[in-house]
């Protein structure tokens, strides 16, 4: 009985990254290592930066956590390839390893709102419109820390139990979680995709009707109540396409890497002296660290925390704008200014003339 294995247990199947070794994984984990950290370096300093001169945004912790969690996740694998023997510290770099890319999700799904709200404010949309392009985002985040627990509580379990129909469970949990994470990963990318396509005409457009406005100078737009909205992305800096792009691209290069996590769980079992390609180092590395650090340096080339900046409520209450008005708001606001006009030029089609082309852009 004493000779018996106690949990917890390695997996009788290969692993993605299969067990680290001092030659490979140390110096392969040692550079990712100083790239994340150089990660965290900088995204504290542009954090700083933009709090300094009073343009806060604060999702730029969410990156700051995220490559702090990929530098513990390396960490714990430069131990284990120490130490073997040591399960335990496999258990914890897989789950820090699952738990890191998450952050990222969080981030585009909290900041795909805003770019839909300045794409559709461009467009002098109504805020229904808005609202309800912002649903999907915001519906899928409840989603992300349930997935993430049940990974989390599924993957302790497989390692404490040789029970082949509680493992069969904890695999099919970990199949939906991972195709979960997969759909999610990707939400963003088809409505970036459609912003990028269609904000350039708009964009085009909108600056000549701002041309236009600003030469004629019309009283009625002096008057009305839409000329005095700033809209909440006026503190964004770039165009609507590029943000739109930039969203795309990592959303796009993220479910690349969700995929490969999901296609090594799908996947039927190997027995452990025949990996498949996804189980090697190369690819565990590639589509995991890799491709999200690249995800991460374009969020910062391309100033992320720029193009997806709002102003705050502060700010607004300091300049004495306004929020764009809702749907109900702006028709009562252009009811009352075509009564007043009614009165002082006794003319509805005027007013009517004048308010149409003083539509919130």
């Amino acid at each position: 009985m004493s000779d018996q294995p106690r949990p917890p247990y390695l997996s009788p199947f290969p692993v993605a990254g299969l067990i680290p070794n001092t030659s490979t994984d140390v110096p392969v984990s040692a550079v990712l290592l100083v790239l994340y950290l150089t990660s965290v370096l900088s995204n504290i300093l542009i954090l700083r930066q933009n709090k300094g001169r009073g343009r806060p945004f604060p999702f730029q912790v969410l990156l700051i956590i995220y490559s702090v969690f990929r530098i513990v996740a390396l960490t714990l694998r430069i131990s284990y390839a120490a130490v073997p023997d040591n399960i335990n510290l496999a258990i914890a770099a897989n789950i820090i390893s699952n738990a890191g890319v998450i952050v990222i999700f969080v981030l585009n799904l909290l900041v795909s709102p805003r770019l839909m709200r300045r794409f559709f404010g461009v467009r002098g949309a109504t805020g229904w419109r808005r609202k309800i392009s912002t649903i999907p985002f915001f519906a899928a985040i409840p989603f992300l820390p349930i997935m993430l627990l049940t990974v989390v509580n599924v993957t302790i379990l497989t390692y404490f139990t040789n029970d082949p129909k509680v493992r069969l469970d904890c695999l099919t949990a970990q199949k939906v979680a991972s195709v979960t994470f997969v759909v999610i990963a990707f939400l963003p990318a088809p409505f970036a995709a459609t912003v990028a396509i269609l904000s350039s005409p708009i964009e085009k457009q909108h600056r000549q009707q701002q041309a236009e406005k600003e030469a004629t100078g019309s009283s009625a737009a002096r008057r009305s109540f839409a000329s005095r909205v700033i809209h909440p992305d006026d503190r964004s800096t770039g165009t609507v396409r590029g943000s739109a792009l930039l969203m795309a691209f990592g959303s796009a290069v993220l479910t690349v890497g969700a995929a490969y996590r999901t296609t090594s769980i799908l996947s039927p079992r190997r027995m452990p002296g025949d990996p498949a390609w996804y189980h090697e180092r190369p690819a565990y590395y590639c589509f995991n660290y890799m491709l999200e650090l690249v995800v991460v340096a374009a969020y910062l080339i391309f100033r992320f925390d720029q193009r997806f900046r709002e102003m705050t409520e502060e700010e607004q209450e300091a300049q004495g704008t306004l929020v764009a008005p809702s749907y109900s708001d702006r028709k009562d606001s252009e009811e009352a200014v075509a009564s007043r006009a009614d009165g002082e030029q006794g003319g509805p089609l005027t007013t009517a003339a004048a308010l149409k082309d003083d539509e919130i852009v």
